[in-house]
């Protein structure tokens, strides 16, 4: 299954929100919990200047739906070999924030929980099946967030970080 712009690329170089290793560039709050991401200047919450920081590429399916009609174009440019459907969901990371992404990942093979390893791509990241940790099919696997994590449920609605 081929995704609606291209080839995954979880670990090579993106636009917008991407740090020069090809990692997602989040901003951490140092006065409270709160993970943004894209980065932003300010805390959406306290209004502390925010540090940038490249997120964890580490992360697990958090929730996901399948796209199956065909965007309208533009700016949905199909692939020449046609239309076909693909997923896209929410990867929550190990920061504590949640990334919306086109998930390159066999719809049959979709599962909340599932382990993926989250990068820039073409738009918007793209996360694929993180094959060095096993599913446990729940989001709260030691080493992934669950609620509680600083920054997990509390922090505010901001991009895609919900």
């Amino acid at each position: 299954m081929q995704p609606p712009d291209g080839s995954p690329d979880p670990g090579g170089p993106g636009r917008g929100g991407s740090s020069r290793r090809g990692a997602l560039t989040g901003a951490r709050c140092p006065a409270c919990p709160v993970t943004t991401y894209p980065a932003q200047p300010y805390c959406p919450r306290c209004g502390t200047p925010l540090r940038e920081l490249a997120l964890s590429p580490a992360g697990r399916l958090w929730t996901w739906t399948v796209q199956r009609h065909q965007p309208k174009s533009p700016p949905y440019l199909p692939p020449e070999a046609g239309f076909a459907p693909f997923a896209v969901g929410y990867v929550e990371l190990a920061d504590g924030v949640r990334v919306a992404a086109v998930l390159d990942v066999p719809l049959d093979e979709l599962a909340i929980g599932l382990p993926v390893r989250i990068g820039p791509g073409p738009g918007v990241p793209r996360a694929v099946t993180d094959t060095d940790r096993p599913a446990t099919g729940a989001a709260s696997a030691p080493d992934a967030p669950v609620s509680g994590t600083p920054g997990a449920l509390d922090a505010p609605v901001s991009g895609a970080n919900r």
